[in-house]
This record gives structure tokens, C-alpha cells and sequence, in this order.
């Protein structure tokens, strides 16, 4: 019988460990089709560049948001840069999209369609925030974070809601001190509602991605390069 990628990744362990290079080959060929996801926790694990560097290349090019289990399984750190990647594949130039929000506010021969935009962006904060929009508050003065939190510690569902579609809306990705004041599952929502919006911004989003992938990830692609010379 054929064996089981469990039975491959054994394989492939054993065969990395004792250097075994025609065998490690072999199971990294008969791993070679294994979901994007997996193919990058083996890549770190392994030092196979080309899983790595194909496993983010597939993500950008999927529709589906990263998961709550997809960021617990590549960190915060690397998920936060994946989503930072995918927000430029579809706003392409932030700058030129800043720019065009701001005039798309200000322009009031286009206020049906700035509200159209921005009922976008309220749906999709609903969507993927609605449970912790149940009982939670927000405060005036502060930045979209500091409401937040604010919020959460005074019960006021408004406020609250505001701040997520402030944090939703704007161009700028969520940083890495934001998501760790937020807390992981709010930072996970917040990114999924970005993407959902996002996608519905008309005449903005393109297929392409502005940025190469080496801008996010070329220091791990270094590291698991410096691996993967290990069995040459």
C-alpha cells in the first residue's frame, strides 16, 4: 500500500537526521503536493526552500483569509506579514488608495458611492466581529486600538463598533503591537474583515502583487537556505 504523508514526514525526519540525502529527496517528493500550510511548517522544520517559498506563493494566490488555526500555526509575527502581502496583492499602491479614500469622503458628487463603501466596510466588520460586538464599548480622543480596549472595559457597543471599522477601513495593515494589544482571535477577525472589504472597493483591487514576496520573507528564505545547504 501507498504511504500516508504522516508516514512520509517520518521519513523525511529520519532521513534529514541522519543525512540520508536520496531518501530525504524522496520524501520530499512524495510530499511535494501537501496543502500550502503544512508544506511551510515542514519547510522551517527541514530546511526546504522551495516548499517555503511555493507555500506563501500559494496562499497569496488562494481567496480563502487565514484562519484562527492558520495563525497559531505560522506565528503572529509571519501571519500578520501574510496578510500585509495579501492586503498589498489587492490594494496594489497604498498610497494612491490613501489618497483616493480621502477624495472619495471629501467628493460629494460621489456620496452614494462612498456610502456604499463604507456600508461595505460596516457589513464586514459585522461579519467576522459580531460576537465581540456583544456587550463591549469604546472612548473618544484615542487612537482605534486604545478604543478598543477602552471600550471593552465599559461596555459600549458603539463606540466599539466605530473603532473596528476605523481599523478596518484605513490603509494602513495592522502592526504587530496593535495585534498583540488586540489579542489574537480580535487581530484574526479584524484581518478577515479588512480582506472582505477591501475586495469590495471598486476599481481598486488588482490580481497582481505589488510587492515580492523576498520584501516579507527574504530573512527566513536566507535562514532555510542556510538549512536546506546542509544536504547538498
Amino acid at each position: 500500500p501507498a504511504m500516508t504523508a504522516d508516514e512520509w514526514i517520518s521519513v523525511l525526519k529520519l532521513a534529514s537526521k541522519w543525512k540520508m540525502l536520496d531518501i530525504r529527496q524522496a520524501a520530499i517528493g512524495a510530499l511535494d503536493t501537501q496543502p500550502w500550510l503544512l508544506k511551510i511548517v515542514l519547510a522551517r522544520e527541514y530546511g526546504v526552500l522551495t516548499w517555503l517559498q511555493d507555500g506563501y506563493l500559494d496562499f497569496k494566490d488562494r481567496q480563502e483569509s487565514l484562519s484562527m488555526n492558520d495563525f497559531q500555526t505560522l506565528g503572529l509575527h509571519t501571519a500578520l506579514k501574510l496578510v500585509n502581502m495579501r492586503e498589498e496583492s489587492l490594494l496594489g499602491n497604498r498610497e494612491e488608495v490613501g489618497g483616493w479614500h480621502t477624495q472619495y469622503r471629501r467628493n460629494n458628487s460621489n456620496i452614494n458611492s462612498y456610502w456604499a463603501v463604507s456600508n461595505s466596510c460596516s457589513d464586514a466588520v459585522d461579519i467576522e466581529l459580531s460576537q465581540e460586538l456583544n456587550g463591549a464599548n469604546s472612548a473618544r480622543g484615542l487612537d482605534a486600538v486604545a478604543r478598543v480596549l477602552w471600550a471593552r472595559s465599559q461596555n459600549n457597543v458603539q463606540y466599539l463598533r466605530w473603532a473596528y471599522i476605523e481599523l478596518t477601513e484605513r490603509v494602513d495593515s495592522i502592526s504587530l503591537d496593535e495585534a498583540s494589544k488586540l489579542g489574537l482571535e480580535t487581530t484574526v477577525k479584524i484581518c478577515r474583515a479588512r480582506e472582505r472589504f477591501f475586495r469590495s472597493y471598486p476599481g481598486i483591487h488588482t490580481t497582481n502583487s505589488s510587492t515580492e514576496m523576498e520584501t516579507y520573507f527574504g530573512d527566513e528564505f536566507d535562514a532555510v537556505a542556510g538549512m536546506n545547504m546542509l544536504y547538498v
